[in-house]
């Protein structure tokens, strides 16, 4: 078997085995995992607030994410009322609180948070 096929073969048992959202990240394995719980945790007719830098990670979380749509958090002053005839995301935190599901961009790094 030629050298590129198997290469091939071996990223496509990758891709299967890590799923859509973790495989993009297979570097960087904790932002992968991160991604994939937003999308299950949001349905794709949601919105989510976005906070931090557009640098890094968070520029191919937003495209793996769509037609969830990102809104900077500075944009919205009332994230209680629905924008674009959306709802924003929510979520229970680890604290069992419920809040708010937020996208938080820092050091090109993407994280979660419930407020």
């Amino acid at each position: 078997m030629p050298r590129n096929l198997s290469k091939k073969r071996a990223e496509i048992a990758a891709y299967e085995s890590m799923g859509p959202y973790r495989y993009p990240f297979r570097n960087g394995p904790a932002s992968g995992e991160i991604v994939a719980r937003l999308a299950a945790a949001s349905s794709e007719t949601e919105l989510l607030l976005l906070e931090g830098e557009w640098r890094g990670e968070i520029e191919l979380a937003a495209s793996l994410l769509y037609p969830r749509l990102l809104i900077w958090a500075w944009m919205q002053p009332d994230p209680s009322q629905p924008l674009f005839g959306r709802d924003f995301a929510r979520a229970t935190g680890a604290d069992g609180r419920d809040g708010l599901l937020w996208l938080v961009s820092r050091d090109r790094k993407v994280g979660i948070q419930v407020r």
